[in-house]
């Protein structure tokens, strides 16, 4: 068990909790607004990036389907694995729910190219 990392789980649930964003480890955590509600967080949102595309010489429609729905779901195992880390924090995000995004990295910023939500896979590229 990483001694650190626990801490740092655990630490987030309170800054995500107050609609903040934290970085623990590869990801981005922070917490979805209730979209008739905005001052209401709701479910867990886990942000993973995919970093080995150059922005500038290849287009978001030539990266192919298979590879997005496949790092998404490396995300997915990485993140379980990382919540073993802390009981509390696992206990945290299992009863908030979990919702996955995919973002293509391009150094000043990302655009998020797919995503799950509420079990619900989606793709925001055509």
């Amino acid at each position: 068990m990483d001694v650190d990392l626990k801490m740092k789980l655990e630490e987030s649930i309170e800054v995500i909790k107050k609609g903040h964003s934290a970085k623990v480890d590869d990801f981005i955590l922070g917490m979805n607004r209730n979209k008739n509600n905005l001052k209401e967080l709701t479910r867990l949102t886990v942000y993973g990036y995919l970093h080995y595309y150059d922005y500038n010489t290849i287009s978001i429609k030539d990266i192919p389907k298979s590879i997005i729905k496949n790092e998404l779901n490396k995300i997915k195992k990485k993140f379980m694995l990382l919540m073993e880390e802390s009981e509390t924090f696992k206990d945290f995000a299992t009863n908030e729910g979990i919702d996955y995004y995919l973002v293509l990295d391009y150094q000043n910023g990302g655009v998020t190219i797919c995503c799950e939500e509420n079990g619900q896979y989606k793709e925001f590229i055509q």
